[in-house]
């Protein structure tokens, strides 16, 4: 039969995995990923950690299991998170919330040294917020150190204010603290692994957008250096298709032509696309769809084209993909604005030379 304390720690485990899942989810949203990085909040984002990581730390208390003579619990998990996290007021806040519950509502011979402890260990993780921010890498590493350090310095303080008990039963408290320590420190320095992950996962996903948006644009510069000419504004629905490729076909309405470039992955793409683009050749337009963007290229508020792009059935645009879709959109707009004022130029020009022409001919026949 296995010991009360590795029974001990496979129930909070499954605790810890229930709350770390929960928080994960939550991690997704771009409030939360700021927030690890942040040194300042909001009211509002404030009074949300403190209830969040609260939350977390009381229900760590009760998710628990008697071993070792004492109770093994992830209590310290949603402390030490909320002050990492949230700072010095929001590791006060939930290590007094969480501690003073501990101390009044579960009751054992220890109740308020734990309590007070929690409070203390609630504090000291807040001002510890502060240091752990300026590791942005190795976040997970730096956040096991710092929580190691917590739940050990718990524990010492816990023995020397217990004590003799504790030297009168080494073993018991060695079950108790020992697993404690790990899972809560573990469990800590895995929510920080994960959140790196997400950092960066969107930074690389930033950093290759920009560089796919970024190269589409000196493509398309360099392609309609010369104006609007068929070749140029085909090139661009190809630009369009490599730079999106979840699109499976996009084009361009310019001069009552349209301009079409495919990007099809399997035969439903192709038959979508198709039946698509046919609509497109005889109306000119398109249904308002959320596979579908329709974007008007206008010069001095008048429609002088429209860019097109599809998706497959049941696939949606992405705010990205709608802003390069706007960039292109305007890009093509400044390039149509500046080869009319050429245009505007040149006709300027001939117009003085023929004004000087009229002036110059009467001149020459009358000496004549």
């Amino acid at each position: 039969m296995e010991p009360n304390w590795i029974i001990g720690i496979q129930h909070v485990w499954f605790g810890i995995s229930l709350f770390l899942l929960l928080l994960l989810l939550i991690c997704r949203t771009s409030f939360f990923r700021q927030a690890i990085t942040a040194k300042e909040f909001t009211r509002q984002q404030i009074g949300i950690f403190i209830i969040l990581f609260s939350v977390i730390g009381l229900c760590g208390t009760y998710w628990n299991v008697r071993a070792g003579g004492g109770i093994i619990n992830f209590r310290a998990v949603g402390i030490i998170l909320g002050g990492f996290v949230g700072g010095p007021i929001v590791g006060t806040a939930v290590g007094t919330i969480v501690g003073i519950h501990r101390a009044f509502f579960i009751n054992t011979d220890s109740s308020f040294i734990h309590g007070g402890l929690s409070i203390i260990q609630g504090i000291a993780a807040g001002f510890l917020s502060y240091r752990l921010k300026h590791h942005y890498h190795n976040l997970w590493f730096w956040s096991f150190l710092y929580a190691f350090i917590l739940e050990f310095l718990f524990w010492i303080f816990f023995a020397f204010l217990t004590w003799p008990t504790t030297t009168t039963y080494p073993v018991n408290f060695f079950h108790l603290s020992l697993p404690v320590i790990a899972t809560n420190t573990i469990a800590v320095s895995i929510f920080y692994l994960a959140m790196e992950f997400f950092i960066h996962q969107r930074d690389s996903e930033k950093t290759q957008t920009t560089k796919s948006t970024f190269n589409a644009v000196i493509t398309l510069f360099s392609t309609l250096h010369d104006g609007f000419k068929s070749l140029s504004v085909a090139r661009v629905t190809e630009i369009m298709t490599t730079s999106l490729p979840s699109l499976i076909w996009a084009a361009i309405l310019y001069n009552d032509q349209i301009y079409t470039r495919t990007n099809y992955k399997d035969d439903a793409d192709k038959n979508q696309g198709d039946a698509e683009i046919a609509i497109l050749k005889l109306q000119h337009s398109l249904p308002d769809l959320p596979h579908l963007i329709t974007l008007p290229v206008k010069y001095k508020g008048k429609v002088v084209g429209s860019i097109f792009a599809a998706k497959s059935k049941g696939d949606t645009f992405t705010n990205t993909g709608t802003e390069f879709l706007h960039g292109i959109c305007h890009i093509l707009e400044s390039i149509y604005e500046s080869e009319k004022l050429k245009e505007e130029e040149n006709l300027l020009a001939e117009a003085e030379i023929r004004a000087l022409q009229a002036q110059i001919n009467p001149h020459f026949s009358t000496t004549h």
